[in-house]
C-alpha cells in the first residue's frame, strides 16, 4: 500500500490535477463530506441535535469565510463546502442509532482516518501547486 501512495504522490501533474479546485464540486468536498460526519458524532456526544447542527453550521460558515478572506476558493465552491458538509452531518445523524456500541467507534475511526488522508494529499497538491506558480 505504501508504494502505491508513494507512486501517486511522485507523479505531481496526476496529483495536482485530482486536487484543482472546481467551479462547484471538487476533490476537498470528499473531506468537507466526511468532516460533516465527524462533526455530527463528536458534537452529538455533548449537544442535543438540533444544538449540535447549529454549531457545526457554523463551524462550516466561518471557515468558508476564512477560505473567502485568503481567496482560496471561488464562492460557488465555498457554497457547497457548506452544503456538502451538512449532507455529511445529516446522514449521521439520521443514520447513527442512539446507543453507542463497537460499530460506532469503528465508523468514526475509519471516517477519521479517511479524513486525515485526503486532507494530507490534498495540502501536498497544494503545497506543490503554490510552488510551480512560484
Amino acid at each position: 500500500m505504501q508504494n502505491y501512495f508513494s507512486l501517486f504522490m511522485r507523479n505531481s501533474k496526476i496529483h495536482n490535477k485530482i486536487w484543482t479546485e472546481r467551479k462547484w464540486l471538487d476533490t476537498w468536498s470528499v473531506n468537507h463530506f466526511l468532516f460533516g460526519m465527524i462533526s455530527c458524532y463528536c458534537l452529538g456526544l455533548y449537544l442535543d441535535a438540533l444544538t449540535a447542527f447549529w454549531v457545526a453550521f457554523l463551524a462550516y460558515f466561518l471557515w468558508e469565510v476564512f477560505e473567502f478572506f485568503m481567496k482560496l476558493e471561488i464562492i460557488t465552491n465555498q457554497f457547497m463546502d457548506i452544503v456538502v458538509s451538512i449532507f455529511g452531518f445529516l446522514l449521521v445523524a439520521l443514520i447513527l442509532p442512539s446507543n453507542i456500541g463497537i460499530t460506532i467507534i469503528i465508523f468514526i475511526f475509519v471516517l477519521m482516518e479517511l479524513y486525515g488522508y485526503a486532507t494530507k494529499f490534498g495540502f501536498i497538491g497544494t503545497k506543490e501547486k503554490v510552488t510551480e506558480q512560484g
